[in-house]
């Protein structure tokens, strides 16, 4: 599925990344582990592709600004608390396994270049794990950064499929 957002979508996610980068340099929050200086755009990159999860779950996502974060849990739906990861690479990825903290997670894939998210942010949904299946079959790549734990793209298991089984198992 893919998320296309319009103009009022992008004011609202420039003004959420802005603050939540200025209440970060007020508390002095650093991201753990992450390789560059994260900008108002990476923010953004986030933010989006947690709004375009909840637009498909039809969910409300986690905008509270809080000192520890949100614990991975950036939105619930179907029983289960979803960690969104966005990213330009067709790949999920964690810092390391103890960084996943839901039930599962969701990849999310940024059409847009993130030097250019505000102009057409788009997104495609590519599929989602649960932790214990990550854990299962995840194995470790060095993207110039340092070891991180990935599944790849055939790893995933589309949402429509998700959602099918979360219904009969509800």
């Amino acid at each position: 599925m893919i998320v296309k957002f319009d103009q009022n979508d992008v004011e609202f996610v420039r003004d959420w990344a802005t603050r939540l980068d200025a209440y970060k340099r007020q508390n002095n929050i650093k991201d753990k582990n992450f390789f560059i200086d994260k900008c108002s755009e990476t923010t953004a990159m986030g933010l989006f592709g947690e709004l375009a999860c909840a637009r498909y779950f039809d969910v409300q996502t986690n905008l509270d600004f809080t000192k520890g974060g949100d614990d991975g849990n950036d939105l619930k739906a179907w029983g289960l608390k979803w960690q969104i990861k966005t990213s330009s690479i067709r790949k999920l990825i964690f810092n390391g396994i103890e960084d996943f903290k839901s039930d599962a997670a969701i990849l999310v894939h940024s059409l847009s270049q993130r030097q250019n998210i505000y102009e057409q942010p788009h997104f495609h949904l590519l599929g989602g794990i649960s932790k214990e299946r990550f854990i299962k079959q995840h194995h470790t790549h060095d993207f110039g950064y340092g070891m991180r734990a990935v599944c790849d793209l055939d790893q995933l298991t589309p949402l429509e499929t998700i959602k099918s089984f979360c219904k009969v198992s509800a």
